[in-house]
């Protein structure tokens, strides 16, 4: 099966039981995170983005930065609209992967079948990344980000507004008066800011 996918059998780690595995799926666990960071050759000081969940952030923190990076976590808001950790590059993979018509409780050559897909169209994933993070920006584009979390309006977003909010007090900006030109009314703060 590896050498039908073209897939190095030391990209693949087992987890689970001798004999006797039922479990196809495996928990996303500090630990599990911890097996591949030692597996991986890891740059030093780069600048690494995660959700904020359990297996990436325990209570004593990052479990990232004991490897020499830095790590930033974003809030699940975040990744309710856009995935910044995978963004188009999972579900053009998964989209391939299912194509296949396999045998999907076979979860060995699945797995594999999936990790092919993965690398077969790794060579987007640039311009994924450039595209939904704005890296080519030197501030991001309000419009854009409305645009790539599928919201008609991103303004009616709750936690948007506040994250907007605080940007603005962070950068001594009138919020309102960028948003809404028309609207300089000298009013200021939350309460005049939203209807």
């Amino acid at each position: 099966m590896l050498k039908e996918h073209n897939v190095e059998a030391r990209r693949l780690v087992y987890i689970g039981k001798e004999e006797g595995e039922k479990g196809t799926y495996v928990a996303a666990t500090a630990e599990v995170v911890g097996m591949f960071m030692e597996r991986i050759k890891v740059d030093k000081n780069q600048l690494w983005v995660s959700d904020n969940g359990k297996e990436f952030f325990t209570q004593e923190g990052s479990n990232l930065e004991c490897f020499g990076v830095s790590h930033v976590g974003f809030p699940p808001a975040v990744h309710q609209y856009l995935s910044v950790c995978d963004n188009s590059w999972f579900g053009a993979a998964k989209q391939k992967w299912r194509a296949r018509g396999l045998d999907y409780s076979d979860d060995i050559r699945s797995t594999i079948a999936f990790l092919a897909d993965t690398d077969s169209t790794r060579l987007n994933a640039r311009s994924w990344f450039q595209h939904n993070l704005q890296l080519h920006k030197a501030n991001p584009d309000h419009e854009k980000v409305a645009e790539l979390v599928g919201e008609k309006n991103v303004l009616e977003v709750e936690y948007y507004r506040e994250c907007l909010y605080d940007y603005g007090i962070a950068e001594g900006e009138d919020v309102k008066v960028l948003l809404f030109p028309e609207a300089n009314d000298g009013l200021d703060g939350r309460y005049w800011m939203w209807d």
